[in-house]
């Protein structure tokens, strides 16, 4: 399995998809009018993908604020999402960036950097 090499911020919510007025104006700025142009369809559907993502990771967030600890099964009914994967990976993305603690041993918690994440949402 492939290692993750990429490093995250010490402030995750930086990482946050920008508003979609931004969309246009930071892509022209950073890549030029010509790669926008190209591949506008495209970068419009992985932002919405993304701020699914994040909905989500808000949601989840919120949840395990509310609670001390959960279980996945517990996780699985609040998030609603029919794809179990789909929850895993945001998971184990969010225990990357350390907003939560504790999925080895089946209990999952709320970390103090999750808990600040959900105040910058």
């Amino acid at each position: 399995m492939e290692q993750i090499n990429e490093t995250y911020p010490e402030k995750p919510w930086e990482l946050k998809p920008c508003k979609f007025e931004e969309l246009e104006n930071k892509t022209r700025q950073m890549m030029g009018n010509e790669y926008w142009e190209k591949n506008k369809e495209d970068l419009i559907e992985k932002w919405k993908e993304s701020v699914n993502i994040e909905n989500k990771r808000i949601k989840l967030l919120r949840f395990l604020s509310e609670k001390d600890k959960a279980t996945l099964n517990e996780i699985y009914e609040a998030m609603v999402e029919k794809d179990k994967n789909e929850v895993l990976k945001i998971l184990a993305v969010m225990k990357f960036q350390k907003l939560i603690e504790g999925i080895d041993n089946r209990l999952i918690m709320i970390s103090n950097l999750g808990k600040e994440y959900l105040k910058n949402s």
